[in-house]
């Protein structure tokens, strides 16, 4: 395959998830105009709920990952379609249970997490109920988009994400003028449902029979697709929030401002990485299955320059607009300046984080989960929460929380890219 042929393929896999993830952003992005607009008190709550929504919506992925995989290399060896009914059918009921027992632990911790804030916990509740009864639904959408993309289908997941944002948003909307800030998770529920029923219904296309047979049959092959791959990455995003309730908590220590703008920052800061969103996508789909060692080596190269190249388009674009970018998030005059420096600083991390996201999808493709788990400890744990601590009690301020960031998705980078280089010379 030439050149030319690898991009027409990373970019017909690629740019239905780009759009479909921008979409996702264009959502978040307003949610946090609401908060900012009408209560830094609301926003900072949303900063401490947020990472534990994101262990609620992101207990799946790693199990997507594994869907993905296997829906990838069924659509190189079609004989393989009874074992994927089985094994998608299997993970969609561990799934389940996982989601029910995240929730309950997610609704302990959140006590305690308040301890302090004893005013703002009803209101945290409130917030997070949405999330923590439909999970269910939260977690079938994932699992639903991931399967498609293994078929080679990513048009159906970007048509589910176009159907379910707008009425995420405009619900969320009405709501929050009719009731406050407690409802916009409910925006969030009937978009996903809406979205479901449409999946299922797309679905139906592939003849499999997820859908239309109740039995489940749990088998070795899904316990070993579990263990090696969907595990450990399940895990890194878990461990991924689970670092940022530890990071505001530091910064909470040197001030409210800085976990309100990280808060913001996070809302806006997926589209830096966006193009590497949806080639790390592509790459799951394109390398699982295919065992030609140059085919790949000329593919994941390819990757890489299709995944970095427009994240420095993109982030030079946004650092001659960091000013009007927080502006644009916050009315809050003090709020603006400290966005400033974040977005001055944290820019430049996302070129390292492109090449990460791309190697590290690599690996998933080639059955290795655990490297995603291993350079999520190295990155969070290793560097950047020591690196924070450090920036606290040194007085560093801002710029050491925000140069912490970057210094740890370098070292990050760096892990991943020796990782995949190993990991492709063992399979020569």
């Amino acid at each position: 395959m030439y050149k030319k042929d690898y991009a027409k393929e990373i970019w017909k896999l690629a740019y239905p998830v780009a759009l479909l993830t921008l979409m996702q952003r264009i959502g978040s992005i307003f949610e946090g105009i609401l908060l900012s607009v009408h209560s830094t008190e609301e926003l900072t709550i949303s900063s401490i709920c947020g990472p534990y929504i994101s262990i609620i919506t992101t207990v799946s992925y790693g199990l997507a990952i594994s869907v993905n995989v296997v829906m990838a290399k069924i659509f190189k060896n079609p004989d393989r379609k009874k074992d994927a009914g089985d094994i998608l059918k299997g993970i969609l009921l561990l799934t389940f249970i996982l989601g029910i027992l995240i929730s309950v632990v997610v609704s302990t911790r959140l006590y305690f997490e308040f301890a302090d804030m004893t005013n703002l916990r009803k209101t945290a509740y409130l917030y997070m109920v949405p999330y923590l009864l439909g999970n269910p639904v939260i977690l079938l959408y994932s699992i639903l988009i991931a399967a498609f993309r293994g078929l080679g289908d990513s048009k159906t997941g970007m048509w589910m994400t176009f159907i379910a944002v707008p009425i995420q948003v405009g619900t969320a909307y009405l709501l929050y003028k009719l009731f406050g800030f407690i409802v916009l998770g409910y925006g969030m529920i009937l978009s996903r449902i809406t979205g479901c029923v449409y999946g299922i219904l797309q679905y139906n296309r592939y003849n499999l029979t997820v859908f239309t047979h109740s039995k489940v049959t749990i088998s070795r092959a899904l316990i070993q697709e579990f263990v090696k791959l969907a595990a450990p990455i399940s895990l890194s995003k878990v461990i991924s929030p689970i670092a940022n309730v530890v990071l505001n908590q530091i910064m909470l220590a040197m001030g409210t401002n800085l976990v309100a703008v990280a808060g913001l920052g996070n809302r806006l800061s997926l589209l830096f990485y966006l193009p590497a969103t949806a080639v790390g996508s592509a790459a799951v789909t394109l390398i699982a299955g295919n065992n030609d060692y140059k085919e790949r080596k000329q593919l994941i190269k390819q990757l890489c320059v299709t995944s970095v190249l427009p994240t420095i388009v993109i982030i030079i674009v946004a650092f001659f607009v960091r000013g009007q970018l927080s502006q644009m998030l916050t009315a809050d005059a003090a709020m603006q300046q400290a966005g400033k420096v974040y977005w001055t600083i944290s820019l430049w991390a996302y070129p390292f984080v492109a090449i990460e996201m791309t190697m590290t999808s690599v690996l998933q493709a080639l059955g290795y989960g655990f490297p995603t788990l291993a350079i999520t400890i190295v990155r969070l744990l290793g560097v950047q929460i020591p690196l924070t601590y450090l920036a606290r009690y040194a007085n560093l301020g801002a710029k050491g929380v925000w140069g912490a960031y970057v210094v740890s998705n370098v070292v990050s980078m760096s892990v991943s890219v020796v990782w995949g280089i190993k990991k492709m010379k063992g399979r020569k």
